[in-house]
């Protein structure tokens, strides 16, 4: 009878644990939820923000001069959760013909709208904006790498007949990395519709390069990869520029 007993009792003990521990997971997620802050920022609200910015007006002015006008800034804007916040992830750049062309990735606290941080281009770390000198990210092409290889590249004595008619109207970017060799493409934008009502963009690569950072040196390997052609230009472009943190895989 004792033996019945106890097992009637182990039997409704069992029965009501799963109800209490609902109801302690219950409480925990209730707790959670008042703990965390509400978002208030909207998404039009951050994007504004990030617009004013200085740094991002800059940035504004370099792509409108290196697109003669025909670009400005875009966005690709995420949700993402920093230290149980809740944050807009804003990739900033703008759209080339085939894809994004992503420059700065800065997060904008939904709750603070004052709280804005960046995604150190060197460490990888995401840190806040408010935090980083000035000078340091006063013109992007010192922190991209793909900015500083234009910089190179304008700088060298690249003899290709399309680029020298108009450089500016050439684009770069970096087609991959292996280890310290960066492989660079030159293309330019045509239109091709009839209908300037609705362009029609496509791409044409003119020229290939390749920079070494070890080496710091740059080729032309548009005619033959196996035999390079070595180029000159400015180096004192790379002074005070850490090659191996700027243009790391």
């Amino acid at each position: 009878m004792r033996f019945i007993v106890l097992f009637l009792a182990f039997v409704i003990w069992a029965c009501e644990l799963p109800k209490n521990q609902a109801a302690t997971n219950k409480e925990k997620e209730e707790s959670l939820a008042q703990e965390a802050p509400k978002p208030s920022v909207s998404i039009e609200e951050a994007e504004q923000k990030v617009i004013d910015l200085l740094l991002i007006k800059k940035l504004g002015d370099e792509i409108e001069k290196i697109s003669n006008g025909k670009k400005g800034i875009s966005f690709i804007t995420n949700e993402v959760t920093i230290e149980n916040t809740p944050f807009f992830e804003l990739y900033v750049g703008y759209n080339s013909a085939i894809r994004f062309e992503n420059r700065y990735i800065l997060y904008v606290n939904r709750t603070n709208i004052e709280d804005i941080r960046i995604l150190e281009a060197s460490s990888g770390e995401i840190v806040p904006l408010s935090s980083l000198k000035e000078e340091k990210y006063s013109s992007e092409e010192e922190m991209y790498c793909t900015n500083l290889l234009v910089k190179i590249v304008k700088s060298s004595n690249l003899d290709n007949p399309l680029y020298k008619a108009d450089k500016e109207k050439c684009f770069l970017r970096i087609d991959r990395k292996d280890n310290e060799n960066i492989y660079i493409e030159i293309y330019v934008e045509n239109d091709i519709s009839d209908n300037v009502q609705q362009p029609e963009v496509v791409e044409r690569a003119i020229a290939w390069l390749l920079f070494n950072t070890s080496t710091q040196r740059l080729y032309d390997i548009t005619l033959d990869i196996e035999t390079p052609k070595e180029l000159s230009y400015d180096k004192g472009l790379l002074k005070n520029i850490n090659l191996d943190n700027l243009c790391k895989e």
